[in-house]
């Protein structure tokens, strides 16, 4: 909390000079945004259903997952603390990264050694997983800012609009998924679960390259 009200102060105090005022522009509406958008947008939803498997897995029963295999609530705890750590550095050079790269080839080194990393963490039994885990944390997470970039290079006429189509996507997907990985673990247990979850994972891959390489003038 301390944090956050930090961040605040800093962001006021820094963008507090800042016009706010933009010139309206003619926009069609939503239909025409999602049509404008939808060569985009439909691959990203397939992304994001193939990377919610990964991410139910590795969010909301990370801490189940390694409190049944230590029986250690507190190692389960640090667990995913060191996860959303190394997704925090992911999401901060991600961006960067595409910058210089590509969007196209950091989701494909993002997609590709993300499930790698989850299929390790699940099946080495050693302390080397959590060095598996490090590495699923950065790859995974840090997939978002590059997607969102996508969305704003190729939204010409309405860039809120397309934004929120985005993240309308992401949310939804997330939350169905999540519930879909929650009953497998169920039937199966958690430990197969992540294994299925990293074998989905890849099935994002043939969706990168149905992505534009560059933002259309």
């Amino acid at each position: 909390m301390i944090v956050g009200i930090a961040a605040s102060a800093w962001l006021f105090f820094k963008f507090r000079d800042v016009s706010i005022t933009v010139k309206k522009r003619p926009t069609g509406g939503l239909g025409a945004t999602f049509r404008d958008m939808r060569h985009i947008l439909l691959p990203l939803a397939a992304i994001l259903i193939a990377r919610g498997f990964m991410h139910a897995s590795l969010t909301t029963f990370l801490p189940t997952f390694v409190e049944s295999q230590t029986g250690n609530l507190w190692l389960a705890g640090m667990a995913l603390t060191l996860f959303e750590l190394c997704g925090v550095a992911g999401v901060m050079t991600s961006g960067s990264l595409s910058d210089h790269f590509g969007r196209r080839r950091i989701l494909l080194f993002s997609l590709i050694g993300a499930p790698v990393a989850l299929f390790f963490f699940a099946f080495i039994d050693s302390w080397v997983r959590f060095g598996a885990l490090l590495v699923a944390g950065f790859t995974l997470l840090s997939t978002t800012p590059v997607m969102l970039a996508l969305v704003q290079e190729h939204a010409t006429r309405s860039p809120s609009a397309a934004n929120g189509m985005f993240m309308l996507i992401s949310f939804m997907a997330r939350s169905a998924v999540v519930v879909i990985v929650g009953f497998i673990g169920d039937q199966i247990g958690l430990r197969a679960t992540y294994f299925i979850s990293a074998a989905l994972g890849l099935t994002a891959l043939p969706f990168i390259f149905m992505l534009p390489g560059a933002a259309r003038k």
